[in-house]
């Protein structure tokens, strides 16, 4: 669940950062050359994986092994998030 969900955050905060600097670069075409530099990639690309994993915390965090049993009659396990309150939960 994890890297499913960093995966899915790393390209949602990617095409929102593209469409920013392309917003940018339509609406002040001069301006946005200043500042649109490859240290400024970086930074951006930085910040996208550090929220990126700042938002997919919970799921290492809270995740746990939970028994279920199967219709054979044997015990399986899912991979379950275990929230400490239904306002944390409801929060994230």
């Amino acid at each position: 669940m994890f890297s499913a969900g960093i995966s899915v955050s790393i390209s949602t905060f990617s095409l929102v950062a593209i469409a920013i600097e392309r917003y940018s670069a339509i609406c002040n075409p001069l301006q946005s050359r200043a500042w649109q530099t490859r240290s400024h990639a970086y930074r951006v690309i930085a910040a996208t994986w550090v929220l990126s994993l700042a938002v997919m915390l919970p799921y290492p965090v809270f995740s746990g092994l939970r028994a279920f049993p199967k219709t054979d009659g044997s015990v399986g396990h899912m991979c379950r998030l275990h929230w400490p309150s239904g306002e944390a939960e409801q929060t994230w």
